[in-house]
């Protein structure tokens, strides 16, 4: 059967199908662009400017440095590296072996997700002890563990290794769907590891719940449509697949 897109009335009362909703409101996005550009350089200043002194405590610093990281993790990963850095050697000044682990596991997932292996290995490497981590460090190391196992696979011929990657990514999802408090990654966990059981229900569950909680423009909620929109490939319903594309 050859798929019917829905059509409405616009503004003028002439008939406009999905598609057309969808390009409009892209194009609506893209026209704020550099307002949204101003606004996330203007965010990043001002935190900047905030560890410019020495007002802040160890712990104000810290939480100050690791937001400037991740407001650069999307598209600068240079910079995303250099600001955990830092947060490593405030930790380690400190003493602090909890936040230590955090900040090297969040500078592994960066170094994961742009395919440099060798160096999120490194950094990993030794933090084997997750019982003594907090919840919150926990939930760092095991997406960054996730992470690198997910894009090694990925990369890895058929065989021994690549099931190996693939085993190791399946139980690493499971034990960040338990540990992240995080809504956005609770919905992305919670959904690798309905697929991986075949539960396409529970899978589109979770897109659903995650799409009730998101902002219609935002980036949560375009990832959750993504995914929701790939639990319809998976059932072999392209129809619905296609809804959930545009």
């Amino acid at each position: 059967d050859v798929y019917q897109r829905q059509q409405y009335p616009n503004d003028n009362n002439v008939l406009i199908d999905e598609v057309d909703i969808a390009k409009k409101a892209l194009d609506g996005l893209l026209d704020r662009r550099e307002e949204f550009l101003l606004r996330h350089e203007a965010r990043l200043d001002s935190l900047k400017s905030l560890l410019c002194g020495d007002t802040l405590g160890f712990g104000a610093r810290y939480a100050v440095t690791a937001e400037i990281a991740e407001r650069y993790f999307a598209y600068q990963s240079d910079s995303t590296i250099a600001y955990l850095r830092r947060n490593v050697a405030l930790a380690e000044r400190a003493g602090n072996a909890d936040l230590t682990i955090r900040a090297k596991s969040v500078m592994a997932m960066c170094y994961s997700m742009n395919g440099r292996f060798l160096e999120a290995d490194r950094v990993l490497a030794g933090a084997t002890d997750t019982l003594h981590m907090s919840r919150a460090t926990q939930a760092a190391y095991y997406a960054a563990q996730h992470r690198q196992n997910r894009e090694c696979r990925s990369q890895s011929e058929p065989g021994a290794e690549r099931d190996r990657f693939r085993a190791c990514e399946e139980y690493y999802a499971r034990r960040a769907l338990e540990t992240t408090g995080d809504i956005s990654k609770r919905f992305y966990f919670a959904y690798l590891v309905a697929v991986d059981e075949g539960d396409y229900d529970r899978a589109a569950a979770a897109c659903d719940s995650a799409l009730a909680c998101a902002p219609p423009a935002s980036h949560d909620y375009a990832r959750a449509a993504f995914y929701r929109s790939e639990t319809e490939r998976f059932r072999g319903d392209e129809a619905a697949r296609f809804e959930w594309l545009v």
